[in-house]
């Protein structure tokens, strides 16, 4: 399962987006750029610069915090934030808008006694088209791309990334921020766009000369940033393995390791597209190292397994590279292969689509709706309830799984009796599963015990199926997961004392007997709960008794007769049974169906 967020939502908003879109997505995602000297205040900038562009302003927090406030008041769950202090091109005159203007003057470097900000143009980054490409020069074109490295851009850059922090860690909305990337590049990403004309301004003037000077760079940024102790999620957008730079993908293997030192919470590409699954066809797993093409992009299927068991970095994060084609016909492509190619292949767990993707998925105005809806409305729901798993197959004595996937460690049958701890970054238990004490698996999934005959099997809790586990620990037994997903004719007994999960779903005949804890958690059909779960979001689906209270942010019911929404943010003193409300708010928009594997 991954969390699903909005890219660049409308900042005015929509009926669509409120009515439809977030009720089916776990969140926004914002770019904040960093200064309002161009762009438009709405946009967020929180700096700006003196009347002579010769030194800052000061900050601004009205336009900013409107920016996340926004989306929750349209009813995001949570939001994504990113900072961004430089902007992307799109051609000539269409360069850098976002830094603040101060940052290029002569007055600005003097006051820290350091050389003027050089600017570089390339083909690829072109600014106002008023320096040579390939060539680097100081106050000529601030539209084209700075030496972010240098100090006169570090210094402001740090300063107002240290402010926007620990502002934000003291507004009402920070306990609604999912994570936040800060960029170094443009947008919320580090590559150093213009790369040919910046290594000009290196030692040696080479990418290599290039490389040591911007992973000094990240390096100062993600030290200081997580230094703040502002207590948010921060992960690190990799770049890497652009063949117009000639930027091999060990930059992202760098910024990467980068974040592991410095205690950041996850790493991330912003590059997914369809030649990613062709390129992992062709090289599966492998590390792109000193290639610059033919690897997924940002060598993200490499780094994402090989942090997939890492209990710091818990956000493996994939945006599409631009607005996804609903025809498959150019880059991105189609969300319907990248969705499963993003959770099932390279085990995103955070993946943001363009607003105008969900619009396809939900909105009928959208000119793609009538065609493609359908199939992407389905595709983001199943990646919201699916993370990388494989199946098995489910004998009365014994787990047996098949052959596993590309680049997975192979298991064979055990029959041992695991009493463990479950640490999953995935877990799926699914159909006429008695789960007395867990078991450690970075990935299990247990289907219909039918032992061929099509008669449903007892499955002895001395038969318990852990791939690839890890050790073996005695009760009190706690499921730790990242993901977990309890389906069909469960029952989890007194044993399992606490379940401990970011986003849990418990599905269809469930009795869970002691007190879940989970940010989001999901009960679908027939189930009963006996104990207070303390979470953050609440969906209770289908003829649900809920014994007793629930001390719950936000709280769900729905009919199992109607499909139909019973009841948004009841307090817990009208809990009753089953079709208990009569007032209808709508249909619902995720079927039960689409979380039971049969």
């Amino acid at each position: 399962m991954a969390k699903v967020y909005v890219f660049t939502p409308p900042n005015a908003g929509s009926s669509i987006l409120t009515s439809t879109i977030y009720p089916n997505a776990d969140g926004a995602s914002v770019e904040i750029p960093w200064s309002a000297d161009i762009l438009a205040p709405s946009a967020g900038g929180w700096e700006t610069s003196n009347g002579t562009n010769t030194a800052s302003a000061g900050y601004s927090w009205t336009n900013f915090d409107a920016v996340i406030q926004n989306q929750l008041n349209y009813g995001a769950h949570s939001v994504v934030v990113s900072l961004s202090p430089i902007s992307f091109s799109n051609g000539v005159g269409r360069g850098n808008k976002t830094s603040p203007q101060y940052i290029f003057s002569t007055n600005w470097a003097a006051s820290l006694s350091v050389p003027q900000l050089y600017t570089g143009a390339t083909s690829d980054y072109p600014g106002d088209a008023l320096i040579p490409y390939g060539t680097c020069a100081q106050g000529v074109d601030n539209t084209a791309f700075p030496a972010a490295w240098t100090t006169p851009f570090l210094t402001a850059w740090k300063a107002a990334v240290g402010q926007a922090l620990t502002h934000m860690a003291g507004q009402s909305y920070a306990p609604y921020i999912a994570y936040i990337r800060v960029g170094g590049g443009a947008g919320g990403e580090w590559f150093p766009w213009a790369t040919q004309a910046l290594e000009t301004l290196c030692s040696p003037a080479n990418v290599a000369g290039l490389k040591t000077q911007w992973m000094a760079y990240n390096n100062t940024m993600q030290s200081y940033i997580t230094g703040l102790g502002t207590g948010f999620q921060f992960v690190q957008a990799m770049d890497g393995g652009f063949a117009s730079q000639n930027i091999p993908y060990h930059w992202c293997t760098s910024e990467a390791t980068n974040a592991v030192t410095n205690s950041m919470n996850g790493i991330g590409t912003e590059g997914l597209k369809g030649q990613d699954i062709t390129n992992f066809n062709a090289v599966g797993y492998a590390d792109g190292n000193t290639h610059v093409s033919g690897y997924p992009s940002m060598n993200s299927a490499y780094l994402f397994k090989t942090y997939l068991r890492s209990s710091q970095l818990t956000h493996l994060q994939t945006q599409t590279s631009a607005a996804s084609d609903p025809t498959n016909t150019n880059q991105p492509g189609s969300l319907v292969p990248l969705l499963p190619y993003a959770t099932n292949t390279i085990f995103s767990t955070d993946i943001e689509l363009y607003y105008v993707d969900w619009q396809v998925a939900y909105d009928p105005a959208n000119t793609n709706h009538g065609t493609y809806g359908a199939a992407y409305a389905q595709a983001i729901q199943t990646a919201r309830g699916i993370v990388a798993s494989w199946q098995s197959d489910v004998y009365a004595d014994t787990f047996k799984v098949p052959e596993a996937p590309r680049g997975f460690y192979q298991p064979t049958e055990f029959d041992g009796f695991v009493r463990s701890l479950v640490k999953a970054r995935s877990l799926q238990i699914t159909r006429e599963m008695v789960l007395v004490l867990p078991a450690v698996a970075p990935y299990l999934r247990v289907f219909d015990a039918d032992d061929g005959s099509g008669q449903r099997s007892q499955i002895s809790t001395a038969h318990m199926w852990a791939i690839d586990a890890d050790q073996v620990i005695g009760p009190p037994a706690v499921i730790h997961a990242r993901n977990l997903q309890i389906t069909r004719e469960v029952i989890i007994p007194a044993p399992v004392s606490t379940v401990h999960a970011r986003d849990l779903q418990i599905t269809r005949e469930a009795i869970i007997i002691h007190t879940p804890t989970a940010k989001d958690f999901q009960i679908i059909r027939e189930a009963i709960l006996q104990a207070n779960p303390l979470v953050r979001n609440l969906q209770v689906f289908r003829e649900t008794v809920l014994i007793r209270p629930l001390p719950v942010n936000l709280l769900t019911f729905f009919d199992g007769d109607t499909d139909r929404v019973l009841g948004w943010g009841i307090p817990t003193a009208a809990i009753q049974q089953e079709d208990f409300f009569t007032q209808v708010f709508g249909p619902i928009f995720l079927q039960p169906q689409l979380c039971i594997n049969t």
